[in-house]
């Protein structure tokens, strides 16, 4: 089901369901998903007057769109029913294209099992997961200043890739097993650890990534 603010177009099938909505003038985007995710794919789109466009397989979501806020709400599930869904609907539960002409803040809470975004013709001001992922692959494009990346409550893999003049620190509270920032690599490390690119003092932008409940893999590279 879908509530908004906007014009909004639904189509729905057996198993899956389409959303979209218009700009309608929004400076800027927020999108939430508000009780976690199992298998979410983030992308953009240029040269459209949407907002967003979103498909979703196997668990169809609630979504509510206010303003430039695009609020996805997935009624609560068991572990196993994440994972019969994620069966049903293939590698991606949900598939999520951005407009490209607006920043966006990027939030998940409750956790998610799998997330890969291809953010590199974005404007991100913002990624937060509360509740911990399994999997994280980013691509970053050209930060407009600092840009916070926070996972709350551990992460198992996590890969960021960015351009590579863009400065990075990463900071990972309660330990990780292995650890790289571009040419510098870590092995098991326990308690606080934060690495930096040597031009990280000096940076006006660049993406501040911070890892709270410990990880298993980080890894930060240029692309």
């Amino acid at each position: 089901m879908m509530t908004s603010t906007n014009t909004v177009r639904e189509a729905f099938t057996d198993d899956c369901a389409d959303f979209t909505a218009p700009l309608a003038g929004a400076t800027a985007g927020h999108l939430l998903f508000r009780n976690g995710a199992s298998h979410v794919t983030i992308g953009s789109r240029s040269g459209t007057d949407e907002l967003f466009g979103a498909h979703f397989e196997g668990v169809v979501p609630d979504v509510a769109v206010d303003g430039g806020t695009v609020a996805i709400r997935y009624r609560r599930l068991s572990t196993f029913d994440w994972a019969r869904f994620a069966l049903m609907a293939g590698e991606h539960g949900a598939d999520i294209a951005l407009a490209a002409s607006v920043p966006w803040l990027i939030e998940v809470r409750g956790g998610v099992s799998r997330l890969d975004g291809d953010l590199g013709a974005l404007e991100l001001s913002g990624l937060e997961i509360r509740g911990g992922a399994s999997h994280i692959e980013l691509v970053l494009g050209q930060p407009r200043g600092v840009v916070p990346i926070r996972v709350r409550g551990g992460a198992s893999h996590v890969s960021i890739w960015r351009p590579a003049d863009v400065a990075v620190r990463a900071t990972v509270r309660g330990g990780v097993s292995r650890l790289a920032l571009d040419e510098q690599r870590f092995g098991a490390v326990g308690g606080l650890t934060q690495v930096a690119t040597g031009d990280w003092r000096q940076a006006t932008s660049g993406y501040d990534v911070e890892i709270g409940g410990g990880a298993s893999h980080l890894t930060i590279g240029a692309r």
